[in-house]
């Protein structure tokens, strides 16, 4: 039989998750912990990590106001949350330890950065400009941008969404749904 966990039905109205193995706690109250389900909440601006085996609330991380937080990805300590609808829109850094906004990549306005996806080893980050054939590249160790990369310059009929790294890292996966295509990038140029 299934085992499941209700947890918190009006925070999972509108949201993203990322399930990441995260260590909680300080030194003195250190909790043993398989992982954190971390979930962005648009409705209330907000991101929140669940103990996956208990569904306790760990953290309650308040995003820029009315920023619309929709997507998230866990690498190298740290989460990365597309604040989509932030004035300015902004890749928000979160240490996924403390709960703590360390800091934010902030894009043009208008740019809707959403579907963001780590590397396998962690040290990429990609996210789409929502309705642009446009993808956004964070290398994790500098949290430096190093997109954002035109998929098809030739055209400006793409919509990218997920972006998704190959195994070792070095090709970007692109689906465009507006040109009905998949289309493979080097993430560094």
């Amino acid at each position: 039989m299934a085992r499941y966990r209700r947890i918190a039905p009006a925070f999972l109205a509108s949201l993203s998750v990322l399930i990441g193995s995260v260590a909680l706690g300080s030194q003195a109250d250190h909790r043993s912990v398989n992982g954190t389900i971390w979930v962005a909440n648009r409705g209330s601006h907000t991101i929140r990590g669940f103990d996956a085996d208990t569904g306790a609330v760990v953290y309650t991380v308040a995003m820029a106001p009315n920023s619309q937080p929709g997507d998230l990805a866990y690498a190298k300590g740290k989460l990365y949350v597309a604040e989509e609808f932030g004035t300015p829109p902004a890749i928000a850094i979160v240490d996924a330890e403390t709960g703590v906004v360390v800091d934010r990549i902030f894009l043009p306005a208008g740019s809707r950065p959403h579907h963001v996806h780590a590397s396998v080893g962690g040290n990429l980050v990609a996210f789409g400009l929502y309705g642009t054939d446009l993808v956004g590249i964070v290398e994790t160790h500098g949290d430096t941008l190093l997109g954002p990369w035109d998929s098809n310059p030739l055209t400006t009929n793409g919509r990218v969404h997920a972006g998704v790294f190959s195994k070792e890292g070095n090709t970007l996966y692109l689906a465009s749904d507006a040109s009905n295509e998949i289309i493979a990038i080097d993430p560094y140029t």
